[in-house]
């Protein structure tokens, strides 16, 4: 059903639900995304729509402003948009306020919530008096040459494939640091692009890294959480694989994650404000909005 999936399936959808629901019909990428926003939603208010594609997200939303459908509106991961200075392009999409949606959890204390529930604390200790006290700081650093390789593979065309990367194929267990010639024949081996000489990619991280000085903005989250599943099995933890996967560790930030810290996004007050000039409809359920005070 999903390769059937298109911005007119989608659309045509959305026109034959309003008869039942006259609600607003939210479009986002994949399950992982819904799985994130809808504790935010008013859920008599508001249906979300998985589109299994960021570009479908955006092109039923062009599709249903273009024919007046009023009360849909799509969230995409704005990947390495605000760094190349893009827009989504249409004005009912709107884009995550840093690189993706996992980004929104990690850089709250929903990340050091799920350190203290699932790592080894005196395996911590011990591997932060040998290398540094900050280890979402460390775990950003690192994961930031995978997402830098990936932006190169974009802008020069290259067409990479980043899809299911193991982290044990080029993160040095003991300090946690990628290895760049075991992810560059990693990457290599699961695109069939041995041609590509291994220097000119190393050279071509490094010209991303110095673009993208904005960690928030260029790490892909997925990199991050999959270094640290990796990491949490002897380095940091003692947990076994199948019990520590990405998956779960996304699952423990999402129940981490709190509804005031998603207030003080950027992507709130875009729908909030798209919620004023678009009544009677409602995304959001009613969160406390609070200014931080020191």
């Amino acid at each position: 059903m999903i390769t059937h999936l298109t911005p007119n399936t989608l659309a045509n959808d959305a026109r034959m639900r309003r008869a039942l629901f006259k609600g607003v019909f939210l479009y986002v990428e994949g399950p992982s995304d819904e799985r994130f926003y809808r504790k935010f939603l008013e859920p008599n208010e508001c249906q979300v729509i998985i589109c299994h594609g960021r570009p479908n997200v955006r092109d039923v939303c062009h599709i249903l402003e273009l024919a007046s459908f009023k009360g849909a509106i799509g969230i995409i991961d704005a990947d390495f948009n605000h760094l190349e200075g893009k827009s989504t392009g249409v004005s009912s999409v709107f884009q995550t306020d840093m690189h993706d949606c996992e980004s929104f959890m990690l850089s709250t204390a929903a990340f050091d919530t799920l350190m203290l529930e699932i790592a080894t604390p005196e395996k911590v200790k011990a591997w932060q008096s040998n290398h540094t006290p900050d280890v979402r700081r460390h775990l950003l650093q690192q994961a930031a040459l995978v997402s830098a390789l990936l932006w190169h593979s974009i802008r020069s065309g290259l067409r990479l494939c980043f899809d299911e990367l193991e982290a044990k194929e080029y993160v040095v267990e003991s300090t946690l640091t990628v290895d760049i010639p075991k992810l560059l024949g990693h990457v290599k081996n699961k695109s069939q692009r041995h041609d590509l000489p291994d220097d000119q990619l190393a050279v071509g991280i490094q010209q991303r890294l110095t673009e993208g000085a904005d960690i928030w903005q260029l790490v892909r989250s997925h990199d991050v959480i999959d270094i640290l599943s990796f990491a949490l099995r002897k380095t940091l933890g003692t947990w076994k694989a199948l019990d520590i996967t990405p998956e779960r560790l996304e699952q423990g930030l999402r129940l981490a994650y709190l509804e005031d810290d998603f207030s003080q996004t950027r992507l709130f007050d875009q729908i909030r404000q798209w919620e004023v000039s678009h009544i009677p409809f409602r995304v959001l359920r009613s969160i406390s909005q609070k200014s931080l005070e020191f």
